[in-house]
């Protein structure tokens, strides 16, 4: 069976809290990085800010995100610029 959350597009195969079954890294080099799945949390390894596209298609500026956290964001790209945070992981 697979379900949909309201303005994302992406088919969902799991609840919303289940546990992660795969990982997306980002690279600023690479510019804007879209994702072509459901992301249900952002892991910083390296706290700094996030310029991210929620899939609801507004941009925020997450300002001071801590490293070693999981942040419950539902993003649909993450923004090079004005992101410094590093090792950062969709999942």
């Amino acid at each position: 069976m697979s379900m949909s959350f309201p303005g994302d597009g992406f088919p969902k195969a799991q609840q919303q809290n289940d546990p992660a079954v795969g990982a997306t890294t980002i690279n600023y080099s690479g510019g804007n990085q879209t994702v072509t799945r459901n992301v249900r949390g952002v892991y910083i390894g390296t706290g700094g800010d996030l310029n991210v596209i929620m899939v609801d298609g507004t941009t925020a500026l997450f300002v001071g995100l801590i490293a070693g956290w999981v942040y419950p964001f539902r993003i649909r790209t993450v923004v090079q610029s004005l992101s410094s945070a590093a090792g950062v992981l969709l999942h």
